[in-house]
């Protein structure tokens, strides 16, 4: 193999890029496959975006309807947080003409923090049940 080389098989249907490293200087990896599209879906596909925070995003603004999936073991370092999003009722008055009373709540939860918590609610629990 010569230092980098770039492949395409004979059907060119598969490329192949062979090297030690690869640097992209782009923001966005976009990977689309129009037959996999479900209709009326969003119209960018970035998988991966190194987005305004200097972050590394997947999935960047939900372009993949279907989300994301881990198939085996996943290593997360340095804590572990997520979004979760629900509907809920706003606390204040909706203004005069309209605005519902509905808003999106998002929280941002410390899975580490939360499983902390949830172990301490169970030791009390388990206490509880060894005493009765």
């Amino acid at each position: 193999m010569a230092l980098t080389d770039i492949i395409c098989k004979d059907n060119s249907d598969v490329v192949q890029v062979l090297c030690k490293r690869m640097d992209v200087l782009g923001s966005d990896l976009v990977l689309d496959s129009p037959a996999r599209r479900k209709p009326n879906g969003p119209f960018f596909r970035r998988a991966l975006v190194h987005d305004e925070s200097d972050g590394l995003t997947l999935n960047f603004n939900r372009d993949y309807p279907g989300g994301v999936t881990v198939h085996g073991p996943l290593g997360v370092s340095g804590g572990f947080s997520f979004e979760m999003q629900e509907l809920g009722h706003a606390l204040q008055k909706p203004p005069p003409g309209g605005g519902g009373g509905q808003v999106l709540i998002r929280t941002q939860v410390d899975l580490g923090v939360e499983i902390t918590a949830l172990r301490a609610r169970i030791a009390v629990l388990e206490a509880k049940l060894a005493d009765s």
